[in-house]
């Protein structure tokens, strides 16, 4: 029997999480009912537990997958018994690869937790990580979840397929329109294709005049969380870098720094590759997790919303709310601009710093709720789930009542 030793079952760190069926798509029937998804979208899947109540999650099935490209298996289940307010579902996964071969790859999981009625929908608190490496045959690849329900004592199974294929590298993007739009809305569809179609565009400019280092930040955050999950693509990149064009070599050269991979082999650089490498290298980009930087707290702002845009998490968005907190300090800022006057104190200049980016934070929560429905439900969902410090909570439970 053919195994999967790159695929491994970890354990979220969420219990079992459920939310409202009239939120989701449901079966029309009353049966228990076994759903199973493959998807790259990001395994502690808060874009399925952040959600406010009555929102929907998309689930991003993935159809294609590449050799060394890692992906999920997530498992749902819908019209799950209750008794005494709660569900106790088992289930196992299996593979059938090309051949016809079958192997368990979740074996008798047990789910079990609280819920208001058969009407909801349940996640489950565990997924199956799978890789594919060299030795697996290309083709067809289909998982199938056998699952139980204890307390109605009825079973149910899914299927789910992905087609492994070996990498090819797409036609860059033509259009800086298309390159725009791709990387705003890319978590919505994480494709590696997509991702290399944009990375080598023509079109895609990295600069910011005026910003530190004339870099445009948000494109920095947002490569650098794209190409971590994507990290299969970086051998290829490495191996034929001398068949690169000159702007392909140096973005190479820039992304291999951001993501703090090894430096390129100075023996194939050219004299000015050489000082632009050792340049991008000491470049100061600061931790947008660690402290706010008084002079870099901006940049930190754009790096997060680039993460955002490569994955659709919450933790960039819940990161940038941290500055809503600082309210007494935004008046310290408004009244020194209303004044005319800068802060001569190191602590008045940090805190005049801290209300400035107290304000950017807020006008691009706002801003970009309004322009992305998943930034939106998040900010909600963290009103409701009260996952703010106090004095932030009121704040931001304010805008939104707005």
């Amino acid at each position: 029997m053919q195994t999967y030793a790159n695929m491994k079952k970890l354990r979220i760190i969420f219990a079992a999480i459920i939310l409202a069926a009239s939120a989701a798509v449901s079966s029309a029937e009353s049966e228990f009912a076994a759903q199973i998804a493959a998807s790259t979208q990001d395994p502690k899947m808060e874009w399925w537990f952040n959600l406010p109540t009555d929102s929907a999650p998309k689930v991003i099935q993935t159809n294609r997958v590449y050799f060394h490209q890692d992906f999920s298996l997530f498992a749902f289940f819908e019209k799950a018994g209750v008794k005494d307010g709660g569900f106790d579902i088992t289930y196992s996964i299996y593979s059938i690869s090309p051949s016809g071969k079958k192997a368990k790859v979740a074996d008798n999981v047990s789910l079990k937790g609280k819920k208001a009625s058969k009407n909801v929908i349940v996640a489950s608190n565990e997924y199956v990580s799978c890789c594919f490496d060299k030795n697996f045959a290309e083709g067809l690849y289909t998982f199938e979840i056998e699952a139980r329900d204890a307390i109605s004592q009825t079973t149910a199974s899914a299927k789910t397929s992905v087609r492994l294929s070996e990498w090819t590298a797409p036609i860059p993007m033509m259009d800086k329109k298309a390159v725009d739009s791709a990387i705003l809305d890319f978590y919505n569809n994480p494709s590696p294709d997509t991702l290399y179609s944009i990375f080598f565009s023509k079109e895609l400019n990295l600069e910011q005049k005026g910003a530190p280092n004339d870099l445009n930040y948000i494109y920095l955050g947002f490569f650098r969380a794209a190409f971590k999950r994507n990290s299969f693509l970086l051998p290829a990149m490495r191996e034929s870098f001398v068949n690169y064009t000159p702007l392909d070599r140096a973005k190479i050269i820039f992304l291999f720094a951001i993501l703090d991979e090894a430096r390129i082999d100075f023996n194939i650089l050219t004299p000015a590759e050489k000082e632009y490498q050792d340049a991008i290298r000491n470049a100061k980009i600061p931790d947008p997790y660690k402290d706010w930087d008084p002079v870099l707290g901006a940049v930190q702002i754009d790096i997060l919303w680039g993460e955002f845009f490569a994955d659709g998490t919450y933790r960039p968005v819940r990161r940038i709310m941290d500055l809503l907190m600082y309210v007494e300090e935004a008046k310290f800022t408004r009244k020194s601009l209303d004044e005319n006057k800068k802060p001569e104190k190191k602590e008045d200049w940090k805190k005049f710093m801290l209300g400035a980016y107290h304000t950017v934070a807020l006008k691009s929560l706002l801003q970009n709720a309004g322009r992305f429905p998943l930034v939106k439900k998040y900010c909600l969902w963290a009103i409701e789930n009260k996952n703010l410090p106090e004095s932030t909570y009121r704040l931001l439970g304010d805008v939104a009542e707005k």
